[in-house]
């Protein structure tokens, strides 16, 4: 087998049932020119069948265990990688047919890129929810360590296509535990000192979210989100100056406002209003988070109110 320019790197586990899917994806590409490595955590499932029934000689599967660590499944798979470009796809996500034709496509017409980045449809329990639109505003495309750092992590790991000779650089992605479910974060504010992105404005795949998503863990990732950031802080070349400590204290807030957006979109109220109060202790000043107090306050009522209502309905049957 030649080498091919792309190799796509899935990491997995018992994830049988979504993976067919993925791998269709890959392989019904416009480009025929890549290999995929799918990176199996020992499943347990009918994963090893799932692979092996698709027959295609660019599909090869490497047996490793990854004790819970899956940037070190994408760590094995970047090393055994031959091809220019690492293109990285989670093992329930989707690709439309002309991705990787796409990135290609960018890549030949800006040779000097080594991050692509595309945007994705968001679908949960099979339903569209939005566009996630990742591209961030073209001004701040020379700054965008600060613009990762300061207001958000504007890449996913299925939207994403890295040249792997620069992912070796860098050092590939962390295996440090506390940044378990932050490891691609961290990852992209490396690149971003050092690389050259290339945002694409085509929608190009599907981020698929189930009741099994590591992102449902809403506390459990805004700490490792913390953990990140401030040891980003800690490092940053202007630490010192006028107005960096109002920046990171924002950026800390964002953080638990977006937790408590999460827990409540979960239905967990309670948990939702604790990180907004400590988005508002953090930094007064981070707006959004009092509209959104707002309509927390808005459904806790009428929970409380739909709740009285029931007990007193319950009540007036139990005298009759």
């Amino acid at each position: 087998m030649t080498t091919p320019f792309f190799n796509v790197v899935i990491p997995t586990y018992n994830h049988a049932r979504f993976l067919r899917g993925a791998l269709e994806s890959v392989l019904a590409q416009t480009d025929p020119d890549f290999e995929v490595l799918v990176i199996n955590n020992y499943s347990t499932d009918d994963t090893v069948g799932v692979i092996e029934n698709f027959g295609d000689p660019r599909v090869r599967r490497i047996d490793f265990a990854n004790h819970g660590v899956i940037a070190a499944s994408r760590n094995v798979g970047i090393r055994e990688a031959g091809g220019e470009y690492v293109a990285f796809l989670d093992s329930d996500d989707l690709w439309y047919p002309e991705k990787l034709a796409c990135v290609r496509e960018a890549i030949r017409r800006h040779p000097e890129t080594d991050v692509a980045c595309h945007e994705q449809i968001y679908r949960s329990h099979g339903k569209i929810r939005r566009l996630s639109r990742y591209r961030p505003p073209r001004s701040r495309w020379d700054d965008l360590y600060d613009y990762l750092l300061f207001v958000r992590n504007c890449l996913s790991p299925s939207a994403t296509t890295v040249r792997r000779s620069t992912l070796i650089d860098v050092g590939l992605f962390s295996e440090d535990r506390t940044l378990v479910t932050v490891e691609d974060y961290d990852l992209w504010l490396r690149l971003a000192r050092v690389s050259r992105f290339r945002f694409l404005p085509d929608v190009l795949g599907e981020h698929v979210e189930h009741g099994e998503n590591a992102s449902h863990r809403a506390i459990m990732h805004s700490e490792c989100v913390l953990a990140l950031v401030r040891r980003h802080f800690a490092e940053h070349p202007r630490r010192g100056s006028r107005g960096f400590r109002q920046r990171t204290r924002w950026r800390e807030a964002s953080v638990f406002y977006g937790a408590g957006r999460l827990l409540e979109r979960q239905g967990d109220l309670r948990g939702a209003f604790v990180q907004y109060g400590r988005a508002l202790r953090m930094a007064p000043y981070f707006l959004k988070t009092y509209p959104a107090l707002g309509l927390y306050l808005l459904r806790a009522t009428r929970a409380a109110t739909t709740a009285v209502g029931a007990w007193a309905r319950g009540g007036t049957e139990g005298r009759r």
